[in-house]
């Protein structure tokens, strides 16, 4: 890997391993796709396991650091294997966590919310477009304004995407002083109805009413089955 490809890895260490161990899969099944000596395949495979084995050690993945890296020329398969069954236990386990996780940063949002989400966005490219900054600036609150307008078409919209829109703009809060003003209304009308989504979103769903008990009929009411009893 080269160490920009490292400088951009997430803060997060399961998260970061997840990252390496996917780069360097790919990297063993290009080899595995076109190489077809036998020994240079073996190569390739304890390559691949001491590469996953140092970065679990880097990263402190405990479930993964411990294993044995074959020595050169030595058939890996076996401990090959293993690790690749491990490895699947543990994209899994970090899949579901993860996405449990994320859930707790974002909303889901109705069609009507978008739609009005959208058209805050689109005034505040209104204000982006008369303000006197410059236009690097102003491409870079752009950009971040069309990213929102796709975030919030997803399943479900994550705040880090908003957060990143309203960082934007206060680098440019000191230029452009007062005329910011209609940006902060339309920007503080966008996170209340992210707040209002996210309160809907946590609500508990109701239970649904006990069924209603039949009362029985009163054995001196002359009503319900004693005509029948009597016919």
């Amino acid at each position: 890997m080269e160490f920009d490809e490292l400088l951009d890895l997430p803060e997060d260490r399961e998260l970061a391993f997840f990252q390496i161990a996917r780069m360097q899969r790919k990297i063993f099944d290009d080899i595995r796709n076109f190489e077809s000596n036998p020994q240079r395949l073996n190569d390739a495979k304890i390559d691949y396991i001491n590469n996953i084995v140092t970065a679990a050690d880097a990263l402190g993945i405990d479930d993964l650091c411990n294993f044995v890296v074959p020595q050169p020329h030595v058939n890996a398969d076996q401990e090959f294997r293993k690790l690749d069954l491990k490895l699947q236990q543990f994209t899994l386990r970090i899949r579901i966590v993860h996405s449990r996780r994320a859930k707790s940063y974002s909303v889901a949002l109705d069609d009507g919310t978008k739609a009005k989400i959208k058209h805050h966005l689109d005034q505040l490219k209104e204000v982006v477009a008369k303000l006197e900054i410059s236009e690097q600036k102003r491409d870079a609150i752009i950009r971040k304004i069309f990213a929102l307008e796709e975030e919030i078409q997803r399943s479900r919209t994550r705040f880090e995407v908003f957060a990143a829109l309203i960082l934007e703009s206060a680098t440019v809060a000191g230029e452009a002083g007062e005329r910011l003003e209609p940006w902060r209304k339309w920007i503080d009308s966008i996170s209340r109805l992210l707040g209002i989504a996210k309160d809907k979103d946590q609500d508990p769903p109701s239970l649904p009413s006990p069924p209603e008990k039949k009362q029985l009929p009163s054995p001196k009411d002359p009503g319900g089955d004693q005509e029948d009893l009597e016919a």
